[in-house]
């Protein structure tokens, strides 16, 4: 598998509250975002404590190539309920930081099968020949309502809370994260995004983005290239993972 990452403040903001990661646990490859939210601080810590969690408990599980898909889930699980106790510990710490979250998805690549595990409105796409599929439901109260039928796609993407979570890590009480499962093979591209990409790239723009996913360095200049000339305001950060056998 090749990987790439790349995180931007933008033209627009002067600080980034974007965390991510990529690593192999044996042969397995996690992919981790996290957005944060809270102000200029709070935002930058809530996500930089999610993603040392997922580095530092997902790292030590050897197993997590061999685990079921069962206990894969519990583990992604309990590194949202560790995250989320760590982000309230630091802001009990540090009244400034009251009110501090972040969104978090993790994707787990393995056994020709990618896990998902997701809180929030970053996404998770998968591209499998000329088709892409988002993997991921955003957490938010427009998404909500267009889900529920009560608004329509033409009213979301103008929607005023198209970007109000109503799912974040950091809040009173945790909330059990979506866990999704899709079969892969070689050739299939992961992608993570926050939407500082997705907010201004449609999904048929980001497809075509990624047609020569050989050439990964050059996926990411399309992207952000194109989320650039849009017009985003926002931090933007893109992982992508090309599945290909060893060797090739």
């Amino acid at each position: 598998m090749n990987s790439m990452m790349r995180s931007e403040t933008g033209r627009v903001r002067s600080n980034n509250e974007d965390n991510c990661c990529i690593f192999d646990v044996k042969r397995a490859r996690i992919m981790a975002v996290a957005d944060g939210i809270g102000g200029i601080e709070g935002g930058e810590i809530a996500s930089k404590i999610a993603i040392d969690t997922v580095n530092e408990i997902i790292s030590a599980r050897e197993d997590i190539e061999s685990m079921s898909e069962e206990e894969l889930k519990d583990v992604l699980e309990f590194v949202f309920r560790e995250a989320n106790v760590r982000i309230l510990k630091a802001a009990l710490k540090d009244q400034e930081l009251m009110g501090m979250g972040t969104t978090l998805t993790i994707a787990v690549i393995r056994q020709r099968k990618v896990i998902v595990a997701h809180m929030g409105d970053c996404r998770g796409y998968l591209i499998h020949g000329s088709s892409m599929t988002q993997m991921t439901a955003d957490h938010t109260y427009a998404a909500e309502l267009l889900r529920n039928r009560s608004i329509t796609q033409e009213e979301y993407i103008c929607h005023p809370e198209r970007h109000t979570l109503v799912k974040s890590l950091g809040e009173n009480a945790f909330l059990i994260p979506d866990l999704y499962v899709y079969n892969i093979i070689y050739g299939d591209v992961v992608m993570l995004c926050t939407d500082g990409l997705y907010s201004f790239v449609d999904d048929e723009a980001i497809r075509l983005s990624l047609k020569k996913h050989n050439d990964l360095p050059n996926c990411l200049d399309n992207l952000f290239d194109r989320a650039y000339e849009a017009g985003s305001d926002d931090n933007i950060t893109v992982l992508l993972t090309h599945v290909k056998p060893e060797g090739s």
